[in-house]
Parts: C-alpha cells; structure tokens; sequence
C-alpha cells in the first residue's frame, strides 16, 4: 500500500510535477521505502496507522530515505554525513524492541 501520493514525493525532492520521466522510478523507490522502514521499525505499517494514515515523523523518514535513494543511486558517494534528527532518528521513535 503507498502511503505517500507521488506528487509529495516530487513536492520533496523539488522535481516538477510535470516531469514524467521519472515516476515509475519514484514508484519503485516509495515501495522500497514502505519495506525497509517497516523492517527497521519492526512492525507491519498497517499495525501504526492512526485513522488509517501513519505517523508524520515515519513517513517524512520515507521521504528522506527515497531523496537519498534517488540521489545517491549507486552504493558510494565522495562524502557521506549523516544530519541529526534524520532518518535513522525518526524510526527509532516507532521502532518495536518487544514483539506485542
């Protein structure tokens, strides 16, 4: 299930909402990030919804973790720095330690 509409995501990356060529790519990428934020989190996405939506902070950490997949298509970059409160931040905050 997509959470995120895929204009959000071209909102979030500053890519004109006209600009096709690369939606079935952004596609891909809102898959992949539903998946491994879920796998981080340890839980079923559909087990965080609130009035069917999820939590703002789990899907703004799906909208940097698919900005740094569309920017960073390969596996090495020249530099990585890793800002606070990023991604790795806002999943902890739902992240399940104890099986319910």
């Amino acid at each position: 299930m997509a959470y995120l509409e895929l204009e959000d995501v071209k909102r979030h990356l500053n890519i004109d909402l006209d600009y096709t060529g690369d939606d079935e790519y952004l596609l891909s990428l809102v898959d992949t990030a539903e998946e491994v934020v879920s796998q981080h989190i340890c839980s079923n996405l559909k087990d965080m919804e609130v009035g069917g939506k999820l939590p703002s902070p789990l899907l703004h950490a799906m909208k940097l973790l698919i900005g740094t997949y569309y920017s960073n298509r390969e596996s090495v970059t020249e530099k990585s720095v890793e800002l606070p409160h990023g991604y790795y931040y806002l999943v902890r905050l739902y992240r399940q330690y104890y099986p319910k």
